[in-house]
């Protein structure tokens, strides 16, 4: 039965992706991949990190189907390989689910031999199934091209029926075949996904909370002054910068276009230091027995105001971006930082439970990645070139450079604002092709609701 699915899987991905472009196909094999994998893995439904990740999987493939951005794609299979990751070892963390998925991609097939003692029967049992198997498919098939054969010859119609057929799925096409081959292998690799016994099993054993070591009490005095005079002065600092972002906010027009540039850029420098940092030093801080120590008051009190005040540097960040937004268009890095912002704020509540919880640093890890992917996944369903070319024209701040680049995602609203032919136009005197054809000449495998939507905007 397994070998039954996994090839017909890789026929259904040959015939779904072979010289085809991304679209409901995805959607499709997606689903027969969820399928295969819950009959061959029933327990997996049980679980709620497994149920997220086909939610993500679909979510992405849906909005691969719909507009089909590169952050959904990237989304897409950050969601299936945690998904395989999850099916394996549900209690695994994101970070080692997706080392599990990738794992079980590329040498799922050869897990028997990585780990010997994972076989549940005797080879010899394995051998005669697989001969078995094998003349199974082999004779029925034989037959069934002898008498094709015979029935053509005899038969104009079912001669013109097996032309259609043969020419549709390209059944003479080696590449074809490769892909099928291909795809075939995969599907062995991961229709009943295995472990990285020693990672996934480290990570069952870390628990994310810090336990009293008591060895520890003699060196949490100095590392509690230490703790303490540093966030004291780093909060004066930030407190400090954060006065003169307030001064530069209430300023913005006095300021040249380079100078807020700067400002922008520089502020999502300093961000990514000043919160790396903080992760840094109050994860060494709260390693150990400070968490338990009576006299640990004031050191948690500075540390959540060093939180409160990046929280707000990340606000001020935010508002200086989308100022540079206003006043000179909105561009897909632009989205990116107020994206990386959003998780720096995540990042901030991390650390916030970290301390008052006394949780470890990998705790920090496992749920910024997750969190991480959760965001990731919610932002692919936008399609922001769409976004950005409708705000750029209507404001005025468009290039054609721009409109390029946001092309195909974007072409419905360059047709309804009378800019499609334009772009196209000058698509294809730069790459000598016809760009128009990535929306227009798409068959039901290829189908993609933005492009058939522009397609046949006009008609």
């Amino acid at each position: 039965m397994k070998s039954i699915f996994s090839i017909a899987g890789g026929i259904l991905f040959a015939l779904l992706f072979h010289n085809q472009y991304l679209g409901i196909n995805l959607l499709i094999f997606s689903s027969f991949l969820i399928v295969t994998l819950l009959l061959f893995n029933k327990r997996i439904v049980q679980s709620l990190p497994i149920i997220a990740s086909i939610v993500g999987l679909i979510g992405s493939a849906i909005a691969m189907t719909w507009h089909g951005s590169s952050a959904a794609l990237w989304s897409y299979f950050i969601s299936l390989f945690t998904f395989l990751g999850f099916v394996a070892d549900a209690r695994s963390s994101v970070y080692v689910s997706i080392v599990n998925g990738v794992y079980n991609m590329l040498l799922g097939i050869f897990h028997t031999f990585i780990y010997p003692s994972d076989k549940v029967k005797e080879v010899t049992q394995k051998s005669t199934r697989y001969g078995e198997w094998i003349l199974g498919v082999s004779i029925p098939l034989i037959l069934l091209i002898v008498f094709i054969a015979f029935y053509r010859n005899a038969n104009p119609v079912f001669d013109a029926w097996i032309d259609r057929l043969l020419f549709e799925i390209e059944f003479v096409d080696m590449l074809w075949l490769f892909t099928a081959s291909i795809a075939t292998f995969l599907m062995f690799n991961v229709i009943e996904p295995q472990t990285i016994h020693e990672m996934t099993d480290a990570d069952a054993m870390t628990s994310n909370q810090l336990t009293y070591d008591p060895e520890q009490n003699n060196h949490s005095s100095a590392e509690l002054n230490i703790g303490t005079y540093s966030l004291v002065v780093l909060n004066l600092l930030l407190l400090a910068v954060l006065v003169s972002e307030f001064m530069f906010l209430s300023n913005l027009t006095d300021f040249a276009a380079a100078d807020l540039s700067r400002a922008v850029h520089h502020g999502v420098y300093s961000s990514i230091a000043s919160v790396i940092v903080a992760i840094s030093l109050i994860a060494f801080v709260f390693r150990g027995s400070i968490n338990w120590i009576k006299s640990n008051k004031w050191i948690k009190l500075l540390a959540t105001g060093w939180m409160v005040l990046n929280s707000l540097l990340l606000v001020s960040i935010a508002l200086k971006t989308l100022t540079y937004i206003t006043t000179y268009g909105l561009t897909e890095k632009r989205i990116g930082v107020l994206i990386y912002l959003t998780l720096c704020l995540i990042g901030i509540v991390t650390v916030f439970f970290k301390v008052h919880k006394a949780y470890k640093v990998v705790f920090m890890v496992r749920k910024n990645l997750s969190y991480g992917c959760i965001v990731l996944a919610l932002f692919s369903w936008v399609n922001w070139s769409a976004i950005i070319t409708s705000y750029n024209i209507e404001h005025g701040f468009e290039t054609i450079v721009q409109l390029k680049a946001c092309y195909p995602q974007n072409a419905l609203v360059l047709k309804k604002m009378s800019r499609y032919d334009e772009v196209v136009k000058m698509r294809n005197s730069d790459a000598r092709d016809n760009y128009e054809s990535i929306i227009t000449d798409r068959n039901w495998r290829e189908f993609n609701y933005t492009f058939y939507i522009a397609s046949n905007y006009d008609k």
